[in-house]
Order: C-alpha cells, then sequence, then structure tokens
C-alpha cells in the first residue's frame, strides 16, 4: 500500500427526516450500551451463582469500587439480595459512576426493597453526573422498591415525625414542610436514568418532585420510565409527587411509557392509573414536546 486509504459510507434514510434521527442518535447509542453484557461486582454470596447486597454499606462500597467510566466494558450490575430490605440513614450516592441496580430474582413482580431509616431526612438515591460534555454516565434501576417509608418535617422550633401518606388536612398552625427537596426517592443531576419495572412509594418532598426529581444539568441526557408504578408520593409546594423533570439542553429527551421496548412514545396505557394522579400525568405528558426550558410535575 503506497497512500492512505480513504472509506465513504453512504446511508440513505427515506422514511426519517433529519432533525428527528439526530433527536434519536443519543437514544441509539444509549440502548446500544444497555445491551452490552453487565459485569455483575461482587457482593453477599446466595450460593446461586451470583452475588447480592443485603446492607447499604456493602451496596455503597461496591459503588464507590467502579471505575469512573466504563465505556467498552459495559455497565456494571450490582443485585440486591431479595430476602432483606436495605435500610438507609443516608443516600446511596452514585457520583460519575454508571452502574446498573436491580435484584436477584427472577420472578416477575418480584421486588427488592430500599426503605428510609431513623431518622430518614435525606433521599434515597443521589445521582450525580459531570459537566464534561465528553463523558456520560447512565444510572438504571429495575426491579426496586422505594419507599421512604416516613418523613421528617421541620416545624418553627423542632423536627416532627410523621407518618406517610401524610394527615389531611395538616395542620397549617405549625408550618410544616418537608425536609427534604427535590426527590425523595431518587434525585439526578447531569446523569442518564432508566427506570424499568420499579415502584416507588411513601416518598415525600417538599418541592419538585415527591418520588423522582431529574435535571440535565445542561448536558444531554435521557430520562426513561418504563413499566413503573408511583403510589402514596407526595411534593407538598407544588404538587408534583411522582415526577419532576427540568430540560435545559435541546437533546435531551425524556421517554414514559409501559412498553418493553424504546421506541419514543407517550402512551402510558394501564400504568397512569397506578401513578399519584393519573389525570394530570395524562394532561402533562400530553403536552410535553422536548425542548429547553420544557418540564415536567405530576
Amino acid at each position: 500500500m503506497t497512500g492512505p486509504m480513504t472509506i465513504t459510507i453512504t446511508i440513505t434514510m427515506t422514511m426519517m427526516a433529519p432533525l428527528r434521527l439526530l433527536q434519536l442518535l443519543p437514544v441509539l447509542v444509549l440502548m446500544t450500551a444497555l445491551h452490552v453484557p453487565v459485569a455483575v461486582a461482587a457482593g453477599t454470596g446466595t450460593g446461586t451463582g451470583k452475588a447480592c447486597h443485603s446492607t447499604a454499606k456493602s451496596l455503597q462500597e461496591a459503588i464507590d469500587s467502579l471505575p469512573g467510566q466504563t465505556s467498552g466494558t459495559g455497565i456494571p450490575e450490582l443485585l440486591l439480595c431479595p430476602s432483606v430490605e436495605i435500610e438507609l440513614t443516608q443516600p446511596i450516592r452514585i457520583h460519575q459512576r454508571s452502574v446498573r441496580i436491580g435484584c436477584l430474582t427472577t420472578g416477575t413482580g418480584n421486588l427488592c426493597t430500599v426503605k428510609g431509616g431513623e431518622p430518614q431526612e435525606s433521599r434515597l438515591i443521589e445521582v450525580i453526573g459531570t459537566e464534561n460534555p465528553f463523558e456520560t454516565f447512565t444510572v438504571q434501576l429495575s426491579q426496586l422498591l422505594l419507599d421512604s417509608g416516613a418523613s421528617y418535617y421541620q416545624t418553627e422550633d423542632q423536627h416532627v415525625h410523621v407518618p406517610v401518606p401524610v394527615p389531611v388536612p395538616v395542620s397549617v398552625s405549625v408550618n410544616v414542610h418537608a425536609t427534604i427537596v427535590g426527590g425523595a426517592g431518587v434525585s439526578v443531576l447531569g446523569a442518564n436514568l432508566v427506570v424499568e419495572d420499579c415502584r416507588f412509594e411513601n416518598n415525600v418532598a417538599s418541592s419538585q418532585g415527591g418520588a423522582l426529581h431529574v435535571q440535565d444539568h445542561g448536558r444531554p441526557i435521557l430520562f426513561i420510565v418504563t413499566n413503573t408504578v408511583f403510589q402514596e408520593n407526595l411534593s407538598i409546594e407544588d404538587d408534583c409527587s411522582s415526577i419532576y423533570f427540568q430540560q435545559q439542553h435541546p437533546m435531551t429527551m425524556a421517554e414514559l411509557n409501559t412498553e418493553r421496548d424504546f421506541v419514543p412514545s407517550r402512551h402510558l396505557r394501564s400504568v397512569i392509573d397506578q401513578w399519584d394522579d393519573p389525570a394530570k400525568a395524562s394532561e402533562a405528558l400530553d403536552q410535553y414536546r422536548p425542548r429547553p426550558g420544557a418540564e415536567l410535575c405530576f
């Protein structure tokens, strides 16, 4: 060979508008990554051939030991033991890591439980990505029951323990409000989030999402929720009980559906009836269009 070789690849798309193709590129890239075989990280042995985690300490240590970037190696998988409830007194922190947290169970509808302990004045899971435009982190949550269980409220002079769901009406004379702002279940800033086959219960925040709070932080991210139930969650000040989502980057996309595929869709069908406010969710999703400044609140 006497000189450099030039290879030209021509792609013809007759059925898809160029703009929509550009919007779908991050979806295709992420879905390709999500189908790479995952590596199961070590935890507590169960005799099943796979390891699982039964304590918050074990789970957090496994997350902290993950590599900062997993490009080309797939997304590591951490499994929770189905026979125990993991009780938290502080958030599970996933900072600049890609990970899939699932449940070591093969039964349909079987979930592993992550609950708030005593005192529980913080969210259950905190995800923070990166401002580097060349790095993308993805967190997947699968077959989990995320339940804060109860919330501490701040009155004028003391912390008051209030069970969830909050008794109605709440007395305004004591100036009660939740201590958690934005996502008592899960809060995500600048990272991809994929939630599938999960259940969010009894998560209470003062505002911006009782169960889920997601912001792209000016980066293109994907926010996908599939076959997930939201029950008895509460966002006191703005009524975003199930989900609060805020988009800043034009390429960010939110897809919430009940299908087990990743074709963009806003048809929620049966699962929407099991959300905190089905009517508000349906209206919000019907009006949602991906664009900078877009919000979802229901």
